[in-house]
């Protein structure tokens, strides 16, 4: 019967269970002194790669400055941190997570300290694994196929044994190679040494370093070359006459400042003397809006008593149209980001007059009148006197305008006063006063916004004054020639008119040194008056004491509601000056003006017979000629001539024929002219006046209004058949048969008029022999009656 093997369990003494307290103490020894070796060496490497990283990177931050650039954007130093926190980050994986947080196990320590001394000859990982189920270290030990050795205990007893006699004689601090920690150490040393001796020689630099990668300061590094920019300069526009235009500076303010649009500026920029550095040149990098660079050089001016000043005048700051970016260069100094915000300058865009209409307007029934506000427009017209306020609007907010008035009437003598309006806060409309309108103004306007920025061109406003001129005046004598009788009437026919109203209408009359007698007329109509002086009326009145031999003067005389100065608004017409005369005397001289009448008719005569041959010749020229004739005139001249040379006298009889119409109506006037002045001087000669009516002037008139028209018909169709004629008509026109019998009929009617004249003549002749005759008797009866008193005079005084 076979016997099952013996599956031996395997067993453990109390004392092999348990690792011993020396060799526990010594393994807890080095687990320490690895973790505080690892964690010395990430605080050496993490000081190291912070001062050297603080070092390096300022110097890259600090190269562009001591190379004249710009300094670095913000995002660089970010940058230099995230990469300063990256290494960081990357010492505490490599030294913290992978090695000091990884705890080392007893048989890892025990290897350690074995390959340090062999003598323990495996002892030592022979104990700390046999005591491992002990520790709870093995999960679970498997037995069914496998038989524990007969010497398994004694061979533990023995290696623990050899373990406890070696352990004492391990030296804890060589299990570590110290010397990486050591080179770590001098190189931190030598980091921090550096460090201190750059600190101590630096210490703004490292301050300002400090604050701009730790705080991301974008405050710039010192140079040896200290720039400051001034502004932009710009010209200012200046008024009419009002000299050399001056300037004004923009200011940057946060490296930025806004520029008008269209308009050429003058950058200036300084160097400080007390710097270490002055250089000699500086240089203006710009970029404009589409990307386009370019650079410029500034010229050095003259040495200030703390800096010395530079300025660029030409492009990119010649009549800039869009933004510029800037950068400033001299030596080592570099004034970066400056911006030119091109901007719409200022402009008045609108402007409107409010208007208060002066009070003579108000009672003119012709005009508007109160207050108005009208759009301004160029030939703007207003009533003197008005009194105006301008209101302006602009294309942006305005915080200044400048402005001046001109005014026709006061010289400038190039000294104008400027004024200046600001608003309380900037606005886009603003009102002007511009007071009373007693002439015409020019009113100029300069503006500045907001920004300090001015308008690129003074803007002018102007107004005229509309000057209140006093009434026309025109008047003229109906029926009255330059002399009068004592008895007259006096028909006065005028015209008044005024831009507004007229206020009163009055005659003046004066005779002699006297005082002007004043008769008002009330009745006008749409500007036209009649009125009627009766001389003897007046003079029965003792209002206008008139003799014969003196002299009246007739003047109309009109006012209107102007009341801007004390002395009245009068219009007056032409003064007319009549000389009193007795009826005989006026007789006399309109005998006279007859008889110069008649010589005019003889002269007229005279001219229709002339332009009868004319006619005449006219009619022989158009005849068809003998055979004979007809060869000779060809050889004289040809068919083109005679119609010219037709032409020419037909055009000539037509003159004549408006020059004696012309003269016909004035003696016609005259005539009526001459009876007038009989009735309206009151003059008894019915007789005469009938014959003049009667037998000169309605015969003139019946015959201008008849054949004569006729005439100048016929005369004017000739010249218009001749004109198109291509060559001589034959036989002569109609219409020059025609005009010749009304010529004749003319001439007829003439004679008769004359005739009548001639008689009238001898009939005046006869009354004027009468009249003296009638003049010579009573002066011889006056003279007897003198003699008469005389002689009784002195017999009476013989009988006293």
């Amino acid at each position: 019967m076979s016997t099952a093997p013996k599956v031996l369990r395997p067993s453990y003494d109390s004392d092999l269970a348990s690792l011993p307290v020396p060799i526990r103490e010594t393994l807890q020894a080095v687990r320490g002194l690895l973790g505080r070796f690892v964690f010395s060496q990430a605080v050496v490497q993490w000081l190291i790669w912070g001062f050297t990283a603080f070092w390096i990177f300022g110097f890259v931050d600090y190269l562009p400055a001591m190379l004249g650039a710009a300094e670095s954007p913000r995002w660089v130093r970010v940058g230099m941190l995230v990469l300063l926190v990256l290494g960081s980050i990357y010492i505490a994986y490599q030294q913290i997570w992978r090695r000091w947080l990884v705890r080392w196990s007893d048989d890892a320590i025990a290897l350690l300290i074995e390959r340090r001394y062999p003598d323990f000859q495996s002892a030592l990982i022979t104990t700390v694994q046999a005591t491992r189920p002990a520790r709870g270290e093995l999960a679970s030990i498997r037995t069914d196929d496998r038989e524990e050795h007969p010497h398994r205990i004694g061979f533990l007893a023995l290696a623990r044994q050899r373990a406890l006699e070696q352990i004492s004689t391990v030296e804890i601090a060589n299990l570590v190679r110290t010397r990486p920690l050591q080179w770590q150490m001098i190189a931190l040393g030598s980091v921090l040494a550096v460090s201190l001796t750059l600190g101590l020689l630096y210490p703004q630099w490292t301050a300002h370093w400090s604050k701009r990668w730790f705080a991301l300061s974008n405050a710039p590094w010192p140079r040896s070359v200290v720039l400051g920019v001034t502004g932009i300069e710009f010209e200012v526009p200046s008024f009419t006459g009002g000299g050399a235009r001056g300037r004004y500076m923009l200011p940057f303010v946060d490296n930025s400042v806004a520029i008008p649009k269209g308009q050429s500026g003058v950058l200036k920029s300084f160097a400080s003397l007390d710097a270490k550095r002055v250089p000699e040149l500086c240089t203006v990098y710009y970029r404009d809006e589409e990307g386009n660079r370019g650079r410029a050089n500034m010229r050095r001016l003259a040495t200030g008593n703390s800096q010395q000043d530079f300025l660029l005048d030409g492009p990119p700051l010649e009549s800039i149209n869009q933004s510029l970016t800037l950068s400033i260069v001299g030596g080592d100094a570099r004034l970066a980001d400056l911006r030119l915000q091109a901007v719409d300058g200022p402009l008045i865009t609108k402007a409107e007059v409010r208007v208060k209409y002066p009070p003579y307007l108000q009672r003119s029934t012709q005009t508007r009148w109160g207050e108005e506000t009208l759009p301004y427009q160029t030939g703007l017209r207003l009533p003197q006197g008005s009194v105006l306020e301008l209101i302006l609007t602009s294309n942006k907010p305005i915080e200044r305008c400048d402005y001046v008035f001109v005014k026709s009437t006061e010289p400038t003598n190039g000294n104008l006063q400027e004024q200046t309006f600001e608003n309380e806060a900037p606005s886009e409309s603003w009102a002007i006063p511009l007071g009373p309108l007693d002439s015409s103004i020019l009113a100029e306007f300069r503006v500045w916004d907001k920004d300090g920025i001015c308008s690129s061109r003074v803007q002018q406003f102007v107004i005229s004054s509309i000057i209140d001129q006093p009434p026309q005046v025109d008047m003229v004598l109906d029926g009255i020639g330059t002399a009068i009788t004592e008895v007259a009437t006096i028909p006065v026919q005028g015209k008044v008119k005024d831009e507004y109203d007229v206020r009163e209408v009055w005659i003046e009359a004066l005779y002699g040194e006297g005082v002007p007698l004043r008769e008002d007329i009330a009745n006008v109509v749409d500007g036209s008056l009649a009125k009627v002086i009766d001389i003897k009326e007046l003079k029965d009145a003792g209002k206008l004491p008139i003799q014969a031999g003196g002299s009246l003067a007739l003047t109309l005389v009109a006012s209107d509601y102007y009341d801007l100065v004390s002395e009245p608004h009068l219009g007056k017409a032409n003064t007319v000056q009549l000389s009193v005369v007795t009826s005989d005397q006026l007789l006399l001289l309109l005998d006279r003006r007859e008889a110069a009448m008649r010589k005019r008719i003889e002269q007229i005569i005279g001219e229709l017979t002339q332009l009868r041959d004319l006619l005449v010749n006219i009619q022989k020229r158009s005849e068809p000629a003998s055979s004979s004739d007809a060869e000779g005139t060809e050889e004289e001249m040809d068919a083109t001539r005679i119609l010219r040379i037709q032409l020419l006298r037909s055009q000539q009889a037509m003159s004549q024929i408006s020059k004696s119409e012309g003269e016909l109506n004035g003696v016609e006037k005259e005539i009526g002219q001459i009876s007038k002045e009989l009735v309206n001087n009151r003059i008894d000669s019915v007789d005469r006046r009938t014959r003049w009516q009667e037998k000169i002037q309605a015969p003139l008139r019946q015959m201008l209004d008849g054949v004569w028209k006729e005439f100048s018909s016929d005369v004017a169709e000739l010249e218009k058949t001749f004109s198109k004629a291509t060559e001589p008509p034959t036989p002569p026109p109609s219409q020059v048969v025609d005009a010749l019998k009304k010529n004749d009929e003319i001439l007829s009617r003439l004679q008769a008029v004359l005739a009548d004249m001639l008689e009238i003549q001898d009939q005046t002749a006869i009354i004027d022999m009468l009249r003296d005759i009638i003049q010579s008797s009573d002066q011889l009866m006056n003279e007897t009656k003198t003699h008469k008193k005389n002689q009784d005079r002195k017999a009476l005084e013989l009988l006293k």
